[in-house]
């Protein structure tokens, strides 16, 4: 079997490859190494939409995979979700895409149906319903994402953005993530630790540490599961 693993940032891929004992070459984003019957290739895209896609895209011209994970952190909007708590973000949508209308904003199916169409199955959202075997995966809790190049941090903007698209989490690079996997029809999943809640920056509330952590160890357990 081959794996992908899919990360933003070496922080966020720091704790596996100490696990693993993996040296990264200086300007290399990727690693591999097996686990049992499975061989992991591993990809540092760098933060954001663009990053990501355009390293996939690179990626996904000469190999092809069984199934892909995004790994990494997110913010939650629900507070009910204890930091660190890992989750499977099942659907993301660019918050951001469409039109400004005075003090209005029209997401791009409100704007014209055809174009949201072309570029997503669904109306307004990216939706993954592709089916992974593996266990690890399946018990975790299913959320809904956006993704964004501004993190949310200003209250009247929370506000409107939970009230437009009622999003569980939010991250810089699931849509990008799934738009890549859907296009080549790569089975998928995005997995996020929750590590902060989206509210005005406070980074002295953050648990990063203990969600890397978390993160980490789920990862591996994923892994072994296949």
């Amino acid at each position: 079997m081959k794996l992908l693993l899919v990360y933003a940032t070496q922080l966020e891929v720091k704790g596996l490859r100490k696990q693993y004992n993996v040296e990264l070459t200086p300007g290399k984003q990727t690693w591999s190494f097996r686990v049992d019957n499975v061989l992991v290739d591993v990809l540092v895209t760098g933060v954001g939409m663009v990053n990501t896609a355009y390293q996939l895209g690179k990626l996904f011209n000469s190999n092809s995979y069984d199934v892909g994970l995004n790994i990494g952190l997110a913010g939650s909007f629900d507070r009910s979700i204890e930091l660190g708590t890992i989750v499977n973000v099942t659907s993301e949508c660019i918050s951001e895409l469409g039109v400004e209308d005075g003090d209005n904003f029209l997401r791009l199916d409100q704007v014209s149906p055809q174009m949201a169409r072309e570029m997503w199955e669904s109306p307004s959202k990216l939706i993954n319903e592709t089916s992974i075997e593996s266990w690890s995966v399946k018990k975790l809790m299913e959320v809904n994402g956006i993704t964004v190049n501004t993190v949310h941090g200003n209250e009247a903007s929370i506000r409107k953005i939970e009230k437009l698209l009622s999003p569980t989490v939010e991250s810089m690079e699931g849509a990008a993530f799934f738009t890549a996997c859907l296009d080549v029809g790569m089975p998928f999943a995005e997995i996020r630790a929750i590590s902060n809640y989206v509210e005005k920056r406070d980074a002295g509330e953050w648990e990063v540490e203990k969600s890397l952590s978390a993160l980490n160890e789920y990862v591996d357990c994923i892994i072994r599961s296949f």
